[in-house]
C-alpha cells in the first residue's frame, strides 16, 4: 500500500513533468516566480480536484495570514496552497517556489524554508499537512529537474533532485 507522502511525490512528479514539458520557456527566459507559481497552480488543480488551490492566498478565515518573523507577527502570502477555503481543519499543502536567481542556501530561500517549517507545525495555527519548496533552475540550466524539499511536522523530511 502506498503511503501519503509517496502519493504526493507521484502527483508532484506529474506536475513538474508537465510544467517542464509545456512551460520550460518560462525558465529559459528567467520569468518571474509568480508566473511559475501560476502555471504550477494550474497543474495542481488537475491533480487535487477535490481541493481548493490558491496562489498567494493571504487569509486565515477572514483574517490576514500572519507568521512569526523575528519574534513579530508579519503578514504572509504563501506562493501556493492546497486546502479547503474557510476551514482551517483542511490545510493540506503549502508550496514555496524559488529559482536559482537566489542562492540555494541564501537568506531568501532559507526564509522560505523557515516558513514551511512553521506552517507545517501541528500547533493549531495553520497545520499544513505538508510543505514543499520547489527550487527551479533558469536559463542554461532550465531543463534541470528542480530541487524539491518536503516538510512535515515542522521538519525537513526529504530532499530530492
Amino acid at each position: 500500500m502506498i503511503n501519503e507522502i509517496e502519493e504526493l511525490k507521484i502527483k508532484l512528479k506529474k506536475i513538474i513533468d508537465k510544467f517542464l514539458e509545456n512551460d520550460i520557456h518560462l525558465l529559459k527566459i528567467d520569468s518571474h516566480e509568480s508566473s511559475l507559481s501560476f502555471r504550477i497552480g494550474l497543474y495542481l488543480v488537475e491533480e487535487f480536484e477535490n481541493w481548493d488551490v490558491d496562489m498567494e492566498y493571504n487569509r486565515r478565515g477572514t483574517e490576514k495570514k500572519r507568521i512569526d518573523k523575528d519574534n513579530e507577527l508579519s503578514l504572509f502570502r504563501p506562493d501556493l496552497i492546497v486546502h479547503k477555503r474557510n476551514n482551517d481543519d483542511y490545510n493540506y499543502i503549502v508550496i514555496q517556489i524559488k529559482k536559482n536567481t537566489y542562492e540555494l542556501n541564501g537568506d531568501e530561500v532559507n526564509k522560505d524554508r523557515d516558513y514551511l517549517k512553521k506552517l507545517t507545525l501541528d500547533n493549531g495555527f495553520y497545520d499544513y499537512r505538508f510543505g514543499i519548496l520547489l527550487f527551479f533552475y533558469c536559463k542554461q540550466q532550465s531543463a534541470t529537474h528542480p530541487l524539491i524539499e518536503y516538510y512535515e511536522n515542522g521538519l525537513l523530511i526529504e530532499q530530492e533532485n
